[in-house]
């Protein structure tokens, strides 16, 4: 998660940052529950390259992941659906590799939507598909995507030449509307169904009408730290970017 350059956000950022992924040498950024100095007022919680994991990784060093820890940490950080929080997640969600090999595909579409109804029951508030999530192909994140209780977003993802999610959404949090909009990688390895234009122009285009309509702007990312920081720098009036890849 970055916080934009110049930002003017005033309010409470708990960005509590769950992974369920594989096993590693050294904690990454989003492996733990991270904790930004609290303020009164907005809450986050974010979750990043779930990678389709259901159990904890069981990796020897900083093990991580798995639904049960999550649900938790989100009843003990009272991260509940229709609560105070806004709850994101960053993208690679449902599977660990793309494409998926054969021997697993029917394994993995089984864990993909034991994934995708934990985060229904969660109260997820909204997602970015990373290029993960089509590992299994396009039809099959459409079937996937429709069981979602929650909104995909992506402002630069398009379908037959037209835009594929919605762009942005607009929540109401103690008493603040909190714009929340979506961008993917243009390089990422996508469906041939899909295609995505360049995020910084979405995003100078879009930023500046969520602006007017909101308190503050949330980007939700999968384009990895360093494109979010150059976001940061290059599109003035974003409050904070929470980034997966």
């Amino acid at each position: 998660m970055s916080t934009a350059a110049g930002s003017r956000f005033p309010a409470t950022l708990l960005a509590v940052a769950l992974l369920t992924g594989g096993c590693v040498g050294a904690p990454r950024e989003s492996d733990n529950p991270v904790a930004v100095p609290a303020r009164p007022g907005l809450k986050l919680a974010y979750t990043a390259n779930v990678s389709g994991e259901i159990e904890p990784c069981g990796c020897r060093s900083f093990p991580s992941g798995g639904i049960h820890r999550k649900a938790a940490l989100f009843a003990r950080e009272g991260i509940t659906a229709g609560g105070p929080y806004i709850i994101l997640d960053g993208g690679d969600l449902l599977y660990a590799s793309t494409p998926t090999p054969p021997f697993r595909e029917t394994q993995w579409n089984a864990q993909a939507e034991t994934v995708l109804e934990s985060f229904n029951r969660a109260g997820t508030d909204a997602a970015v598909p990373g290029e993960l999530d089509f590992a299994s192909g396009f039809p099959q994140f459409e079937a996937l995507r429709q069981k979602a209780k929650f909104t995909y977003l992506a402002a630069n993802l398009k379908h037959g030449g037209k835009p594929y999610l919605k762009p942005h959404v607009i929540f109401t949090r103690a008493g603040k509307r909190i714009a929340v909009f979506g961008l993917v990688d243009e390089t990422l390895h996508l469906p041939s169904e899909l295609q995505a234009t360049p995020h910084l122009e979405e995003a100078r285009r879009l930023v500046p009408e969520l602006r007017r309509q909101a308190d503050y702007v949330v980007a939700l990312s999968h384009l990895g730290l360093d494109k979010d920081k150059a976001l940061a720098q290059a599109v003035p009036g974003i409050d904070v970017i929470v980034g997966g890849h």
